[in-house]
């Protein structure tokens, strides 16, 4: 079992040129939809390695690596809106409990240290769905029905196309006027739009560029 969570784990870092975590954050390894599926059966297969009351054990902090890397996908591709829960990534356990809490929070700090992000969890009430939310990135589902936490996405994007503001402009404007879900970190929350902004908006304006190519005389 230690065997299965190591080679996926070294698979995923060697299909990317990488030999181990650098302490990105996780959506910046640009985990794909058919990963996400794998894992998934992976962790439906051998769940956790050794008892989750020992999250340090060497063969469960892979585990814990493995099951952060899928809840932070999984809050990526499948949440909308309304507070992101355990109960979903933690179906794919088949556990008949739920993982008690307190187990699941040491579990999440282990995996936290695999990926090289310890500091990434706030200290303040230790936001453990708001930090597995952030390592997600922007969720693709909420944005595209402009629900959820970055249901206003559209609007700071279109103010900052209106005013063609640097992005440090953007990122005060966000901290006075975005609201940040209670369970979210608030200085991950605000980098997440102001990224999320600033990408959506490159890509507009190259959309805007060919569209006026194509019209243009030859």
């Amino acid at each position: 079992m230690i065997c299965a969570y190591s080679a996926w784990l070294r698979d995923f870092f060697q299909k990317r040129d990488l030999h181990g975590p650098d302490g990105r954050p996780l959506y910046a390894y640009r985990p794909t939809e058919e990963e996400f599926a794998e894992l998934g059966r992976l962790l439906r297969r051998y769940g956790p390695t050794q008892s989750v009351m020992n999250p340090n054990g060497v063969s469960n902090r892979e585990f814990w690596a493995a099951y952060l890397l899928y809840c932070s996908i999984e809050s990526a591709f499948e949440y909308t809106e309304g507070l992101w829960n355990w109960e979903r990534p933690e179906a794919i356990l088949g556990r008949r409990e739920p993982i008690p809490s307190l187990s699941r929070n040491d579990g999440i700090r282990s995996g936290a240290a695999y990926w090289k992000l310890s500091e990434q969890i706030a200290e303040s009430g230790h936001k453990f769905l708001g930090f597995v939310m952030g390592q997600g990135g922007i969720p693709l589902k909420a944005l595209t029905l402009r629900k959820g936490w970055v249901g206003n996405l559209v609007h700071y994007l279109a103010w900052f196309r209106r005013y063609g503001t640097s992005e440090e402009v953007l990122q005060a404007y966000l901290e006075e006027h975005y609201k940040v879900p209670p369970s979210l970190d608030a200085g991950t929350a605000h980098r997440l739009m102001r990224e999320a902004v600033v990408a959506l908006a490159k890509i507009l304006d190259v959309s805007v560029r060919e569209d006026v190519g194509l019209q243009s005389p030859g």
